[in-house]
């Protein structure tokens, strides 16, 4: 389902915004999260770097070797442990003015529907990313090693085949699972031969409460949106390593 709650219009403390960028947004933002989340701390801090990244790759940045800043996160770690409130929490926060589209599973035909409608390619939520492997290798992975590299991509269907352009395909993924799900997926062996895994960055995190409420902090977001904004349009972005999974060590910060 569409979340159109983090694009709404929504009062920013300057001063706040400030201080962030200050800090440094990815520290800042990941010490805010942690505080609501402790036991996911690598999480929020990709969560930040996928906002920034994102927002790069709807410019038109580029990374040596990779082509592309946007990032595929897989969290894998056991129900009720604080996956989803991460999601949470930054969907009210470093997330806000950027298209976020939120799904149970993914499915090849639900997600080109939803990409074929979509003006801006979004950075998309799997709550259940391990039943979606489940379905079957052929199923899924023609989607995500297209998605990855951005390309065009045509799923068929019994009625119609869905075309989705390349300019619709560059979204940003956030799969999440629990090692029961991932276990019962099928040819997930294959899934990591094929390459599939590679073009994840897989985590997980430990049990945390959550908290009696998630505040609206849509500082973080305009934040991020100045700091991908000091990127021209078609420049190259340098990281340590010119890979763009290794986005620790990423100097768009």
């Amino acid at each position: 389902m569409p979340l159109f709650g983090n694009n709404e219009a929504q009062a920013v403390d300057e001063a706040a915004v400030a201080e962030i960028l200050d800090t440094g947004l990815i520290e800042a933002y990941t010490n805010y999260a942690s505080k609501l989340a402790p036991g996911f701390e690598t999480f929020h801090k990709l969560l930040a770097i996928t906002a920034i990244n994102h927002k790069l790759g709807l410019k038109g940045v580029e990374i040596p070797r990779t082509s592309s800043p946007r990032l595929f996160l897989l969290v894998v770690a056991p129900p009720r442990t604080g996956k989803t409130l991460s999601v949470k929490i930054a969907i009210r926060s470093i997330f806000t003015n950027l298209p976020v589209e939120q799904l149970a599973t993914g499915t090849p035909e639900g997600l080109a529907e939803l990409l074929s409608r979509s003006l801006t390619p979004p950075i998309i939520v799997v709550d259940e990313i391990g039943h979606s492997l489940a379905t079957g290798y052929s199923r899924i992975d023609h989607f995500l090693l297209r998605a990855y590299d951005g390309t065009a991509w045509q799923h068929i269907t019994r009625n119609n085949p869905i075309y989705v352009p390349a300019e619709r395909m560059r979204v940003s993924l956030v799969g999440m699972t629990t090692p029961q799900a991932l276990s019962r997926a099928q040819n997930v062996n294959q899934y990591a031969l094929a390459g599939v895994f590679a073009r994840f960055l897989m985590l997980s995190g430990n049990k945390t409460n959550p908290p009696d409420i998630i505040p609206k902090r849509p500082e973080f977001g305009v934040a991020a949106v100045r700091v991908a904004s000091r990127a021209d349009n078609n420049s190259v972005v340098g990281f340590e390593g010119n890979d763009a999974r290794q986005t620790h060590n990423a100097i768009v910060e």
